[in-house]
């Protein structure tokens, strides 16, 4: 006879910790009750405890929506509070004052008026607010059977969340300024019609059934629930495939925030307990409105959004190297106006921001542990790139990447190669390398200048230095400058990098053996290095030059002519960066009696 078997389903809740108020999961817990006039007048005055739960709306049995209030006294149907007996069939304000705050001197006013007697609104019997009812009765039925089996629980739950969600934002955008979708429209016509009177002709011109702004207050009357109700049976249930794409868009173009956030972005922190796939569905309208952080966040450009799954970023972080991939950043750089190191650090960041979900940069930046070798943030970085006019497919592939690791993986996983110090900090076989420069036998003048504009290469143990570093970037995908501690390359020191990488594709096959052997002992059965296809991205026009463009054919003989990568890049008609990243990925090809081709036994 009472609430209690409705405690701890969130339907309703009877008790609360002192001083706490009792919230149910869904809605507010009702002041008052609703009621159908047709049953109390058919079953002598009884009340319906179902009219005290947020979720009563209409009355699936006689047709009608539930009333709120009186209608002689216009108040909501509280229960007494002056500890007088009921007197079944009336009114249960009899003897209580009228709202507060009251005037002073005013009096008491007894209602006597009989509920049953109340005019109910009629509801079509195909129509939506019904069919809404009924569903959601099976729902709470089903809830209320699942007690002790905790993942049916966790299910029906869910899907009360998602209707949940979408009824407050649509019973917050019904008065925003934005054209009803049909669906709404067909809603608030059946919302209108009354005993007697036909529905509009023209639904979408009367929003007179609800009232205006919809607070704390109005959400609790009958109509407000049936509405949003209604409206998220139909955008979650009318149609295969996912929410109605056009009630999502309606909802993120008109909805407001509750939150102390504002924006888009308080939008979908307002969904935090719906499915990540309604989540998405609202998302991604909300894209244009998204600043470029949240958009790469919650994926919301260039296909399906979605919803950082809370938990999840630091294993989601294993994708990715510490720095992306510099084929892929090759192809998203264009040709002038950027650094080509940061440039692959700016975009590092981008990925990681769309891989994991995390909530700020600097959490996506220690998550794939990258060392910043500068000051810079997101925002910088994507204002560049609106300027340079190439924002928006770099921010579309990004995106596409990312969906497509979270899809299918990678071979490698780099959070254990950054964990394990022998590969993070691995040591060259220096005896193996001095062998393999002996057969080398490379001229004495390794030192000096051989063309106009050529930088001079450090001496011997400088080298090695440098090929240590060049191993550590092979298992990690670390650039020397952006790695942690003193392992980190000097400033000074990155132009000496890249002439010794330019130079050094006969020592290649050594150094990738080295990582094998280094990733046996660790007993790790993966590639030394991989990219993901270029495949993966589609409908994108890349800013930057194909890395596989230039041929190991067109570009060895100049690098044995010792022409700087400058010099190379006017030749092949591409860019520095190009011919640098073309030189690390292709070993040196096989030439009878070119002593740079030869091999260690």
């Amino acid at each position: 006879m009472t609430l209690a078997r409705y405690q701890g389903t969130g339907l309703a809740e009877v008790t609360a910790p002192p001083g706490m108020r009792r919230t149910p999961r869904w809605w507010r817990q009702l002041s008052c009750s609703r009621y159908c006039p047709r049953c109390l007048a058919a079953n002598g005055g009884r009340w319906m405890l179902a009219w005290r739960i947020p979720w009563a709306f209409a009355c699936t049995r006689c047709q009608v929506l539930l009333v709120d209030t009186c209608p002689d006294c216009g108040r909501r149907h509280r229960r007494t509070g002056t500890g007088q007996s009921r007197k079944p069939g009336r009114c249960d304000l009899t003897g209580l004052p009228l709202p507060p705050p009251r005037l002073p001197g005013a009096t008491t006013f007894s209602c006597t008026s009989d509920p049953a007697g109340t005019p109910a609104g009629t509801l079509p019997a195909d129509g939506r607010v019904l069919a809404a009812q009924q569903h959601v009765d099976a729902l709470i039925s089903a809830l209320l059977a699942s007690r002790g089996r905790p993942a049916e629980t966790a299910a029906l739950r869910q899907q009360l969340d998602d209707i949940y969600a979408v009824a407050r934002a649509a019973a917050s955008a019904v008065n925003g300024p934005g054209t009803l979708p049909p669906a709404a429209a067909a809603v608030l016509g059946e919302l209108a019609a009354r005993p007697g009177t036909p529905a509009p002709e023209e639904p979408g011109d009367s929003r007179a059934p609800l009232p205006g702004p919809v607070d704390r207050y109005l959400r609790q009357l009958a109509p407000v629930a049936a509405f949003g109700t209604a409206v998220a049976d139909i955008m979650l249930h009318s149609r295969p495939g996912g929410p109605d794409p056009e009630i999502a868009a309606w909802i993120a173009a008109n909805g407001a925030s509750r939150r102390s956030q504002p924006g888009p972005a308080g939008m979908l922190s307002d969904w935090n307990r719906a499915s990540p796939a309604l989540r998405a569905a609202l998302a991604g309208p909300l894209a244009a409105r998204l600043d470029s952080f949240r958009q790469l966040r919650y994926r919301a450009v260039a296909g399906p959004a979605r919803i950082p799954r809370p938990g999840q970023a630091a294993g989601l972080a294993g994708l990715l190297p510490t720095l992306i991939w510099p084929g892929w950043a090759l192809r998203l750089m264009p040709p002038e106006g950027f650094n080509f190191l940061s440039y692959r650090a700016g975009l590092t960041v981008m990925l990681a921001v769309a891989v994991t979900g995390a909530p700020d940069c600097r959490t996506a930046r220690e998550l794939i542990s990258l060392h910043p070798a500068h000051p810079g943030d997101l925002a910088t970085f994507t204002s560049r790139l609106r300027k340079h006019g190439v924002l928006e497919p770099v921010a579309a592939a990004i995106c596409q990447l990312a969906r497509q690791l979270d899809d299918n993986g990678t071979p490698i996983d780099y959070a254990r190669r950054r964990r394990l110090s022998r590969l993070a900090q691995a040591q060259l076989d220096v005896t193996a390398w001095r062998r393999q420069r002996h057969i080398l036998r490379h001229p004495a003048t390794w030192g000096q200048p051989q063309q106009p504009g050529d930088t001079a290469l450090p001496a011997a143990p400088v080298r090695e230095h440098l090929a240590g570093l060049r191993l550590i970037e092979m298992l990690t995908g670390t650039h020397p400058r952006y790695l942690p501690g003193l392992l980190q390359l000097p400033a000074p020191r990155t132009q000496h990098y890249s002439n010794f990488t330019l130079t050094m594709p006969a020592q290649l096959d050594l150094l990738r053996r080295q990582a094998s052997s280094l990733l046996s002992k660790a007993s790790i059965d993966e590639p030394v290095t991989w990219e993901p296809p270029p495949g993966w991205v589609t409908g994108i026009p890349w800013p930057g030059p194909d890395p596989d463009s230039t041929t190991p054919s067109d570009l060895h003989p100049l690098i044995r002519a010792r022409l700087p990568a400058s010099a190379i890049a006017a030749r092949l008609a591409t860019t520095a960066d190009h011919v640098l990243l073309t030189a690390t990925r292709c070993p040196a090809p096989r030439l009878p009696g070119d002593p740079l081709t030869a091999r260690s036994p």
